[in-house]
């Protein structure tokens, strides 16, 4: 039997999320005969899905002390510095000091890395989001590490990255991704964007889209919702609207809250809200504000998503920019109608232009409240094209998302 390769997936976490979904159902169904897959959890300890026994989970503890802190705020200049001058002609944006506390944050993780890798002896490191990819990709630079490293980061990098160091994105991002030997694009909006924005190569390019873990979707459909969920949902008096995902400005709630005021000018009905986030306060505000506190209920993170999403009359996406949104696919899987934002880049390609649901434009708030009060105003008309929408998202299960995955392993051991 030939050895297996051994694959160190590093995520900040596990808790609810897209990504954090999309590597549980991929270790959980690698074929264990030729793979043998690890977990770092590098920046939380937090597990919100289901994790096959077999699967060995470590956390990277962040190294200090006073030569390594030391050692680490010399390297931190001289990194900035090179970076200041290499991509000089790159960016006209560019704070050299907010370069170095970048990596000054992350370099004690950096070295705990490779107390791992040493401990696990991976033939192959593949990152999922852009702060472990920071971590992975430097310890592969400064360590001298020639094992194959493949990034993934699950969004749209330029927006992203921009928004979240808006003076030093493109140097950072192209200090980052400029060792990867592979980087995994979850739709073909984010492979263009992560050329467009980086010039990274096409060829190390891969596009693999999320797989929906179809058996357990019909597994969890059917069963009764959870006795601690508002009466309203139990009850279904009225047409009940659902959102899923982080509450942070990228997925924009506060457009749906919005949009939901015009709504129910026209139709009683109610809002479920599903996530939790930084944004929680500031959305509790708006909703007081706009007088929904009796209409919308914020649920928090819930591992009975599918049952409850399920139950609901209508799916919507307010984000900003998406990747590949799992919760997209998702609703497909279970048949519910959907109304999305028309943003870049993964709502557009998984409902195939708005054949499979109804696409609108980002921040339009009043364009949203006209589509979902038009979707449930004809809703079997709606269910027809989510059952469409149902048969389509077959195309897109675990089962063949693992198998690209394995593939593009093989093929970086083989190189």
């Amino acid at each position: 039997m030939s050895k297996r390769i051994k694959i160190l997936f590093v995520i900040d976490s596990l808790g609810g999320g897209g990504a954090e979904r999309v590597l549980a159902n991929l270790v959980n169904g690698m074929d264990r005969k030729r793979f043998e897959p690890v977990i770092c959890l590098a920046l939380g300890n937090r597990i919100d899905y289901r994790i096959s026994d077999d699967v060995a989970i470590c956390r990277l503890a962040p190294v200090h002390g006073k030569y390594i802190d030391k050692l680490i705020t010399c390297i931190a200049g001289m990194f900035s510095r090179y970076c200041a001058v290499r991509f000089a002609l790159r960016t006209d944006l560019f704070e050299r000091r907010l370069l170095e506390d970048v990596f000054l944050q992350i370099a004690p993780y950096v070295v705990g890395l490779s107390h791992v890798v040493k401990q696990q002896q991976p033939d192959i490191i593949m990152s999922f989001l852009f702060n472990s990819s920071m971590i992975s990709s430097f310890y592969c630079q400064f360590f001298l590490k020639s094992t194959p490293l493949c990034l993934s980061d699950h969004n749209t990098l330029s927006r992203e990255i921009t928004r979240l160091y808006p003076s030093v994105a493109l140097p950072l991002t192209l200090a980052v991704i400029g060792r990867a030997d592979r980087y995994v694009s979850v739709s073909e909006g984010v492979k263009s964007d992560i050329i467009n924005f980086t010039g990274f190569s096409e060829k190390r390019i891969e596009t693999i889209w999320n797989g929906v873990d179809i058996k357990t979707i019909n597994n969890e459909r059917y069963k009764p919702l959870a006795l601690d969920l508002p009466a309203e949902l139990h009850e279904k008096k009225y047409p009940i609207i659902v959102t899923v995902g982080r509450l942070t400005a990228q997925k924009s709630q506060d457009v749906l809250l919005r949009a939901f005021q015009i709504v129910l000018r026209n139709i009683e009905c109610r809002l479920i809200v599903v996530g939790e986030g930084e944004a929680y306060e500031d959305l509790m505000s708006l909703s007081n504000e706009l007088q929904l506190c009796n209409k919308v209920y914020f649920l928090g993170w819930r591992a009975d998503l599918f049952s409850v999403v399920a139950k609901c009359d209508v799916f919507v996406l307010s984000s900003s920019y998406e990747a590949c949104p799992m919760v997209l696919l998702e609703a497909m899987a279970l048949g519910v109608p959907i109304v999305s934002t028309d943003c870049p880049h993964g709502p557009r390609e998984a409902l195939s232009g708005g054949e499979y649901g109804v696409l609108v434009p980002h921040g339009d708030h009043e364009a949203f409240a006209d589509a979902i009060v038009n979707v449930i105003g004809n809703i079997d008309r709606s269910r027809d094209i989510a059952l469409k929408a149902h048969q389509f998202v077959q195309n897109f299960s675990v089962e063949k998302m693992v198998s690209k995955y394995e593939s593009l392993f093989e093929g970086l051991v083989q190189r």
